[in-house]
């Protein structure tokens, strides 16, 4: 793994971000969320050949979610959990292109509490 002087320093802080740093070695892209001059979430995207797409947000270390959408932007994988589990869930979903990987699209959770 290729850490640098700054990953050092964060690691030691808070060992959960060497799940990122994988994943970040892995291609992955991230932006960070920001509320003005504070950062308040990481989100990172990774695009596979035809367009599958996946995504990953991080608030805390317990508090991350992942999803991976099809050509048309369909959900077809989605796990919340803390940042290790999610990460650890990321790198066990088989490529798109691969026999189990997930292919049927789901239907989105409301965002409205329903009783």
């Amino acid at each position: 793994m290729n850490t640098t002087n700054a990953d050092e320093l964060a690691l030691v802080a808070c060992p959960e971000l060497n799940q990122l740093i994988m994943l970040r070695e892995a291609d992955w892209q991230f932006l960070p969320e920001m509320d003005g001059e504070r950062v308040v979430g990481i989100n990172g995207l990774r695009i596979w050949p035809q367009n599958w797409t996946d995504l990953v947000t991080v608030k805390y270390v317990t508090d991350a979610a992942a999803v991976r959408s099809n050509p048309l932007g369909k959900l077809v994988w989605m796990r919340e959990d803390t940042l290790v589990d999610v990460i650890d869930q990321l790198f066990a979903l088989p490529a798109p292109d691969e026999p189990f990987a997930p292919r049927l699209a789901h239907r989105m959770r409301s965002p409205l509490w329903t009783p």
